[in-house]
C-alpha cells in the first residue's frame, strides 16, 4: 500500500493489481473545505482511467455520491465503461448535528477490467 501522487502510481501497475483511487469528490476541492489538500482536476482522472482501460488494470474508484437529491460530482463518461455501485451512507453526522435528516449514498466505480476477473472467480456455494 502506498500513498503518493496518484500518476505515480498508476504508471507502476500492472494487470496484476487492483488500484483503489478515493479523490476528492468532483468540485470539493475548489471550495473552502479544509479537509482536502488538493485536488484532481475532472479531465485529468479520467484521462488516467483510459490509460489503465487501454492497459487492463483493474480499478476502484469512489468519486461522487448524493445528499438527499443533491448530487456531488460526475464521473463515469460512458466511454470508461465502468460499472457503477451505489452504496447508502447513512445520515452524515455533520446533518445530524443540524437537525437534518437527508440521506447520503456513495459511489464506486469498478473497471471493466476488474469485473471481468471477478465473473470468472465466481465459486459455487458448497452446502
Amino acid at each position: 500500500m502506498t500513498a503518493q501522487d496518484f500518476r505515480e502510481v498508476v504508471l507502476s501497475a500492472s494487470v496484476d493489481d487492483l488500484v483503489y483511487l478515493d479523490p476528492p469528490y468532483q468540485g470539493t476541492f475548489k471550495k473552502r473545505d479544509s479537509r482536502y489538500y488538493g485536488g484532481v482536476e475532472h479531465r485529468e482522472l479520467v484521462d488516467v482511467l483510459e490509460w489503465m482501460n487501454d492497459r487492463d488494470i483493474s480499478y476502484i474508484v469512489s468519486y461522487d455520491g448524493w445528499t438527499g437529491n443533491r448530487q456531488h460530482g460526475v464521473l463515469s463518461p460512458d466511454s470508461l465503461a465502468l460499472r457503477h455501485i451505489k452504496i447508502n451512507a447513512g445520515r452524515p453526522t455533520q446533518s445530524t448535528t443540524l437537525g437534518n435528516c437527508e440521506l447520503t449514498a456513495d459511489s464506486l466505480y469498478l473497471s471493466q477490467a476488474l469485473v471481468k476477473k471477478l465473473e470468472r472467480r465466481v465459486v459455487p456455494l458448497l452446502i
